[in-house]
């Protein structure tokens, strides 16, 4: 196993079929809101990838709160969001921002 392999919670390494990638979210009630950077549980690389995303507000990137997880887009409550799955979901790193403006 290499040092770039990200293994699942069951010990199972994970393989991105679609490398890196990011999708932009918003709660409904905006603030918060950032990017979910698919493929890696690096948060230098997810910094990297999003660093010229355009922002609709005054926030940093570095004022980013990152963290890794397993995410796979999903229904609850009939509602469509992002979900929490670390046995079918994607390795993937959440940057939240918390913006005022």
């Amino acid at each position: 196993m290499s040092d770039d392999e990200i293994v699942r919670p069951n010990g199972k390494v994970y393989r991105s079929r679609k490398g890196l990638r990011w999708v932009e979210w918003a709660e409904e009630d905006y603030p918060p809101h950032g990017f979910i950077v698919f493929g890696t549980h690096d948060e230098d690389a997810a910094r990297k990838l999003v660093a010229n995303a355009p922002l609709d507000c005054d926030c940093k990137m570095a004022d980013a709160a990152a963290r890794a997880g397993w995410i796979r887009d999903g229904y609850r409550w009939g509602e469509r969001e992002w979900i929490e799955d670390a046995l079918h979901g994607a390795a993937a790193v959440i940057l939240t921002f918390e913006c005022l403006g």
